[in-house]
């Protein structure tokens, strides 16, 4: 491998995504409580917000799954951290290598043939470092994708809570305030979301 932007760019990113998932995590959690007081308010409610009260379930279901995804994508960011740094050892450890090579050939010493095998083994787990690098790229836009597609989820379970609020009947007012609510905190979501994508944009590739 080459000295790449892989070391710099890599854990800059990591730690911008760190910061966007923990944003969505807190978000999440607010949605959660919000989906929780909408149960409560539909049961009061009665029969008339029978349709609002499963799509509040449902939307409580939608953020568990939400908060799982982002585990799962603040899991594979620490890998990325861990993966960069050892980048950063090994490349610190082959420029030592590469200037002992290049005194052993300006003394002409007997002892060159042995450390070129060294380095040749030493390109050979750089190949396998950027698979790894390669892998978890791959990880990391497969489960942004997988949060980008429950967002969107999200959004259509919002609206359809505001289209139910209006048979809410005396709690028709009440329940369309939490639905508006509902659709901005999944917006946000949403926007949050996006921004995670265009962070990791560039990839982990060299």
């Amino acid at each position: 491998m080459t000295d790449t932007k892989v070391p710099d760019s890599g854990l800059a990113r990591a730690v911008a995504l760190n910061e966007e998932i923990k944003r969505v995590i807190g978000v999440a959690f607010k949605a959660n409580l919000m989906a929780l007081n909408a149960i409560l308010l539909a049961k009061r409610a009665g029969a008339s917000a029978t349709g609002f009260r499963v799509l509040s379930t449902e939307l409580r279901e939608f953020i568990a799954q939400l908060q799982e995804t982002m585990i799962r994508l603040r899991g594979q960011t620490q890998d990325m951290v861990r993966a960069v740094t050892e980048e950063v050892r090994q490349r610190r450890v082959g420029r030592s290598l590469s200037l002992a090579a290049e005194a052993l050939v300006a003394d002409r010493s007997p002892h060159g043939d042995a450390l070129d095998a060294v380095l040749l083994s030493r390109a050979r787990v750089e190949a396998l470092r950027l698979q790894r690098f390669e892998t978890i790229d791959r990880a990391l836009r497969g489960t942004l994708g997988d949060a980008a597609d429950l967002s969107q989820f999200g959004a259509v379970l919002a609206r359809t809570a505001k289209i139910e609020a209006v048979y809410g009947g005396d709690f028709s007012k009440s329940l369309t305030e939490v639905a508006l609510d509902f659709d901005a905190i999944i917006q946000d979501i949403i926007g949050a979301i996006d921004a995670l994508r265009r962070t990791q944009n560039g990839g982990m590739k060299a």
